[in-house]
């Protein structure tokens, strides 16, 4: 598999959970989830009961423990001070964890459908500003807090319409801003600026199936997996440019990020293993944005 490459993106490496004797000193994780890569260059995942803290060498630098806080992580993004935070699917809260020590330092939310309050959250990410954006799953919305977890606004609500969500699961947002949001049983990803106001669509029912987790490199390319066991990767017009992973390499992709040298490190949730995959360099692919990328819709987005 070290010598695999798939239209140009050429595996790397894998990092697999290590149990047994000292399991204590390997590196030791069960169903991971998330992965993204903090201001200091470190990459950060989630696993189930941890957060771990690994350096650019793939050398385990930090363990979080937190006991049911940390009992099913979802998501996790990283704010300007570089704190981590997490999404607590069990615990329907938010919770932020210093990045240099693992301090917990804030929680917020609970379950229920008031503002403020979650139903099974599944993605989080940050802003320049520090505002916190939730993908409140089960309630068909994205939620917005500021740095203390106060709450500002909302936006979505349930259907398949243009800024309707049916299950919006793992949310992104790139260098201008806008929001990546899987929209998990309308097999599309709907990019919207960060007020909620609908941009364009990336994939379709023939193209996706139960898209779980997106990410978007520096070139706006968008990166999708989806229940096919595969990564999709879309220009910012939304073509389909290519994919990453045949039958058998991947197994259950989730959580995805792009380091700044270019990698793909995507989370295999059933299989408790990290890939690595360094991606063609932009000139391999023609990345012309068309109109329809770049225009908003002036249809009314149908939530109340």
């Amino acid at each position: 598999m070290a010598a695999n490459q798939r239209n140009g993106a050429q595996f790397l490496r894998a990092i697999v959970s290590q149990t047994g004797e000292a399991a204590e000193d390997k590196v030791n994780f069960k169903n991971p989830m998330s992965v993204i890569v903090d201001h200091k260059g470190n990459y950060v995942v989630t696993s189930e009961h941890k957060v771990l803290v690994f350096s650019e060498t793939w050398q385990l630098l930090m363990t979080i423990e937190q006991g049911e806080m940390l009992l099913r992580p979802q998501q996790i993004a990283v704010n300007s001070h570089n704190d981590y935070i997490v999404v607590g699917y069990t615990t329907q809260k938010i919770h932020i964890f210093d990045g240099s020590d693992g301090t917990h330092k804030l929680s917020f939310g609970g379950y229920g459908r008031s503002n403020g309050e979650f139903q099974n959250p599944c993605g989080v990410v940050c802003d320049k500003e520090d505002n916190i954006f939730v993908a409140d799953s089960e309630n068909n919305r994205v939620q917005v807090f500021d740095k203390d977890g106060g709450y500002l606004y909302g936006f979505g609500c349930y259907g398949s319409d243009r800024g309707q969500f049916n299950l919006p699961t793992q949310i992104r947002m790139d260098k201008y801003e806008n929001l990546y949001i899987a929209d998990y049983f309308n097999n599309r990803i709907q990019v919207m600026d960060k007020s909620g106001r609908f941009i364009r669509m990336i994939g379709s029912d023939d193209q996706l199936t139960n898209p779980g987790t997106v990410c978007v490199d520096e070139w706006d390319n968008t990166y999708v997996t989806d229940d096919k066991h595969l990564i999709s990767v879309f220009n910012r017009a939304g073509e389909l440019l290519y994919q990453i992973g045949t039958a058998g390499e991947f197994s259950d992709p989730w959580g995805m990020c792009i380091d700044k040298t270019n990698k793909l490190i995507t989370c295999e949730f059933s299989q408790d293993r990290i890939q690595v995959w360094q991606l063609p360099p932009p000139n391999v692919w023609i990345n012309h944005p068309s109109e329809r990328a770049i225009v908003y819709s002036d249809v009314d987005i149908l939530c109340e």
